[in-house]
């Protein structure tokens, strides 16, 4: 969600979301992509040039001894540092923060 808003408390989680039924071995990553959506609404944000995106989620999971487990993140970027090149997407990773809120595991 991209907005002005630097300190946002509230992270939502729409329990119609959840998907997919993943099996991640240790030290391995999952990488999903985003929409055309999700990356047009990004580039309308850099080329503004202010603001703020947050990206926030749940992982909910098993972890191995039959505990049901979860992990909520929320990362804040500041679009002012997001390249205004259109050859070098994104955000660098020295500009991303976790966020003050929005965060917890069991």
């Amino acid at each position: 969600m991209f907005v002005d808003e630097r300190w946002l408390k509230e992270f939502p989680i729409n329990e119609d979301s959840f998907e997919g039924k993943n099996i991640i071995a240790a030290g391995i990553e999952m990488r999903k992509g985003t929409t055309a959506i999700e990356s047009q609404s990004f580039y309308a944000a850099r080329n503004r040039g202010s603001g703020w995106l947050y990206v926030w989620g749940e992982v909910r999971y098993n972890d191995g001894f039959d505990n049901d487990r979860f992990t909520k993140f929320c990362f804040r970027y500041n679009m002012a540092g997001a390249s205004p090149d259109p050859a070098k997407e994104g955000i660098s990773k020295e500009n991303a923060r976790y966020h003050a809120y929005g965060n917890d595991a069991d």
